[in-house]
Order: structure tokens, then C-alpha cells, then sequence
């Protein structure tokens, strides 16, 4: 009876430890999920545009971009004339770049 028992204790161990090892991969698949789905709606909702300072206001630079809308950014350091690349947020809307936000400009080139 003794050797029953242990057979027995083994493969309750076995189980558990197997449950334990469907678990934790279960919580990685769904961790993964909310990772992807996050990611994927970051870059759907974030997209560049380059433009062009063509005046400032006070400390708010004017920038026009490639499709000829106009954008206002706060920066003291940017002179008219310098290219820009905008990384922009469309603020959850689609298809209404007027509610659009700039989050960051990187200065691409000089005066031209």
C-alpha cells in the first residue's frame, strides 16, 4: 500500500504543478494581449508631419505644414524658417485634423 500512495502522491503533485504551469501561461497570454492591443492603438492614433516655421508670435511658432494647414507650438528656441518634423496625437477622432495636438517637434533642418 505504501508504494499505492506514493504513486498517487506523485500524480496529484503532477497535476498541481501542471495547473500552476497552465495558469502562469494563461496570465502571460492575456498580459501579452493588453500589451499588443495598447501598442496597436498607440500607432493608431499618433502619426508625423513635417512642416515649416513661417512665423512667430510671442514664443509660439506658427508651422505650416506639407498639406498647408497651420499648427501652433510653444517653443522660444524655434526661428522662422526652420523645418520641422511634428509627431502629432489625432486625440482619439478620426478624419478632424483641426482637434489634432502636436506632442513633439524635432528641428530637421536649417533656414533654408
Amino acid at each position: 500500500m505504501c508504494y499505492y500512495n506514493n504513486v498517487i502522491n506523485t500524480k496529484e503533485k503532477r497535476k498541481e504543478r501542471m495547473n500552476k504551469i497552465e495558469y502562469f501561461k494563461g496570465v502571460t497570454i492575456i498580459v501579452f494581449l493588453f500589451l499588443a492591443v495598447g501598442i496597436c492603438g498607440w500607432y493608431e492614433t499618433h502619426y508625423t508631419r513635417t512642416g515649416t516655421v513661417v512665423r512667430m508670435r510671442d514664443d509660439v511658432a506658427i508651422i505650416e505644414d506639407t498639406c498647408g494647414f497651420e499648427w501652433g507650438y510653444e517653443d522660444e528656441s524655434l526661428k522662422v524658417g526652420d523645418n520641422v518634423k511634428m509627431r502629432m496625437c489625432t486625440n482619439g477622432t478620426d478624419c478632424y485634423v483641426e482637434d489634432d495636438i502636436i506632442e513633439k517637434i524635432e528641428v530637421c533642418g536649417g533656414r533654408d
